[in-house]
């Protein structure tokens, strides 16, 4: 057996994949904040800051 075989079997193994799964989530779930944060801030555009400000909770 190959090393990319059975990388690919623990990859899709029930119990991996739902690590992998969950772990996607919480990337995608961290990433899109910061990722509009920033946006809002390059954009210098004071709706969308106070938007992701009451969003995050700062105000």
């Amino acid at each position: 057996m190959a090393l990319p075989e059975i990388g690919l079997k623990l990859l899709l193994s029930s119990v991996n994949s739902s690590i992998v799964a969950r772990a996607a989530c919480c990337s995608i779930g961290l990433a899109l904040p910061v990722y509009s944060t920033f946006k809002a801030i390059e954009n210098n555009d004071p709706y969308q800051q106070q938007r992701i400000l009451k969003l995050v909770g700062w105000e």
